[in-house]
């Protein structure tokens, strides 16, 4: 069996992981914060998650936060000018909801506590 080490436990990185495993490789992931480090620790980011990504984890069953994560209904841009100013802003409502918005820190370190345990070693750099 080949074996792969993915050093980052990042959404790329961890779902490449959770694939090749279920392919059969034997794969170790390496983070500098264990899965209780991130799901415990401070919110790194918050993004909108499109229609394909969101049917890749559906079709490898890591869509694990889905059901607990707000639908995205429009978007905002804005454009800074000089300070205290505003150069442009938008906002557009979206006709059909198929994103979503969550912590990223949280639904990876779903993956990683619910999956590592089973097969996937997590090593913390």
């Amino acid at each position: 069996m080949r074996r792969i080490l993915i050093v980052g436990a990042g959404q790329a990185g961890l779902q490449l992981a959770l694939c090749l495993q279920a392919e059969g490789y034997d794969v170790t992931v390496m983070s500098a914060r264990t899965p209780e480090e991130i799901r415990g620790g401070r919110i790194m980011s918050t993004q909108c998650i499109f229609w394909p990504q969101l049917q890749i984890e559906r079709d490898h069953g890591l869509n694990l936060w889905e059901d607990r994560s707000p639908r995205i209904v429009a978007q905002r841009v804005t454009v800074a000018g000089p300070p205290g100013n505003r150069a442009f802003q938008t906002l557009g409502r979206w006709t059909t909801t198929r994103s979503r918005s969550t912590s990223g820190s949280r639904w990876r370190a779903g993956w990683s506590c619910s999956r590592s345990a089973a097969a996937t070693r997590s090593t913390t750099a």
